[in-house]
């Protein structure tokens, strides 16, 4: 397997300000991705990281998906980072179609306790069941709201004015 095809996690990171005016995000890939974001904080890895750290730039990790550095490549080529950041847009875009979600990794190995794999793409992810127990507590809450959104929803629609009537325009007076 070369090193293009090699299994990892495709990883977007967001600046708490941008860079030159222009730069907010960094797309990146790593095969173990706890040590790519230690080489990052460290201002290793990519000059951009670098010069975060020497302008004091905060940044932290905002979404994840599986693949390849072929997937890194054509993500990247999307050139859409601020509309694939959950921090930026409240919707991002899916990476569901065209070659950047063409260019996933096969299947998963099985995870058993003799192969000592991990069932989570890198260490310190939470245990989706864990986390379902977790909100729990929440849900209360978050019926509540649930329905005031509906209920506002269905109340009265939001007036808009009618058009404003054009002003009439001065007379010119012309000197002869």
């Amino acid at each position: 397997m070369s090193r293009r095809d090699e299994p990892g996690t495709v990883y977007l990171l967001h600046f708490d300000r941008p860079v030159a005016d222009h730069a907010r995000h960094y797309i990146g890939w790593a095969s173990d991705l706890d040590a790519r974001l230690a080489d990052h904080r460290q201002g290793r890895g990519a000059r951009l990281m670098e010069v975060l750290r020497e302008r004091g730039i905060g940044w932290h990790l905002t979404r994840t998906w599986e693949g390849t550095r072929t997937r890194e490549r054509a993500i990247k080529a999307r050139a859409e980072g601020p509309r694939l950041c959950p921090d930026c847009t409240p919707h991002p875009r899916p990476v569901a179609r065209g070659r950047s979600a063409q260019a996933q990794p096969g299947p998963r190995p099985e995870v058993t306790a003799e192969s000592g794999l991990r069932p989570w793409p890198w260490p310190g992810r939470p245990d989706p069941e864990a986390a379902a127990d977790g909100y729990a507590k929440y849900q209360d809450v978050t019926d509540a709201l649930i329905a005031q959104w509906r209920a506002e929803a269905a109340g009265p629609a939001l007036g808009i004015p009618a058009p404003r009537e054009p002003e009439p325009e001065p007379e010119m007076e012309l000197e002869i």
